[in-house]
């Protein structure tokens, strides 16, 4: 799968430590926020799915942390999909500077399930299958 979506994040103060570094557990948010993005860009806003019963819970998460992020920096979240199952959605995401894209940050995966209302597993609709592949 080669579809890929670019999010950008500058990083301010409330994103750092006492050291001006990137908290370690922001990047999850960061993940986060370029998932949810790409959905709407998609035209699939969380109150959409939401409203047609679609729920992505994190499944599971995994990140390597290669050099900080400082207070200031601009960002780019590279986010892909690398598995599209029945039931859940593999990411990667990459955290790059913005001025130096050959620099990775952070890498990580995670996985979503695609659960109905009452968090029982349903198939990833068709509409996302064909927008990821």
């Amino acid at each position: 799968m080669s579809k890929h979506f670019v999010f950008p994040v500058k990083i301010f103060p409330d994103d750092t430590d006492c050291f001006e570094i990137v908290y370690h557990a922001n990047y999850l948010k960061y993940f986060s926020h370029a998932r949810i993005e790409w959905f709407a860009a998609l035209g699939h806003g969380l109150h959409d799915l939401k409203a047609k019963g679609i729920i992505f819970p994190v499944k599971h998460a995994d990140l390597e942390y290669f050099q900080p992020a400082r207070l200031g920096d601009e960002l780019e979240i590279l986010t892909t999909v690398t598995k599209l199952g029945r039931v859940s959605v593999t990411f990667s995401h990459k955290v790059r500077l913005a001025r130096d894209l050959d620099s990775i940050i952070c890498q990580g995966t995670v996985k979503i399930a695609c659960v109905d209302e009452q968090m029982r597993p349903r198939k990833v609709p068709e509409f996302l299958c064909q927008a990821f592949t």
